[in-house]
């Protein structure tokens, strides 16, 4: 079994299990609390991504994706063909 095979058999073998403790420990949440911190999770992110310096660096980021596909160094590829790529992966099939 290629190592690849092993960590998705693995992963599917935790994820199984994580249902059933993840069923178990949501029936313990305190709705109330835990809706006060998502919130104020959210309140947080909103600030920190709203900054100018955040801007700045996805502006920046932008226009490095883009030089790197104008200078040839990537390509475009359709998002169906990512996502098809992307499950073989997880599912472990080869190419």
């Amino acid at each position: 079994m290629s190592a690849t095979k092993a960590m998705v058999s693995m992963g599917e073998k935790i994820r199984r299990n994580d249902k059933s403790r993840l069923a178990r420990e949501c029936a313990e949440l305190n709705k109330k609390f835990e809706q006060s911190l998502a919130d104020e999770g959210l309140a947080g992110l909103k600030d920190e991504y709203s900054s100018k310096g955040t801007e700045k660096a996805w502006k920046k980021e932008a226009l490095n994706r883009y030089k790197a596909f104008a200078s040839g160094k990537v390509t475009l590829r359709r998002h169906a063909e990512v996502m098809r790529a992307a499950l073989r992966l997880v599912k472990g099939k080869p190419k």
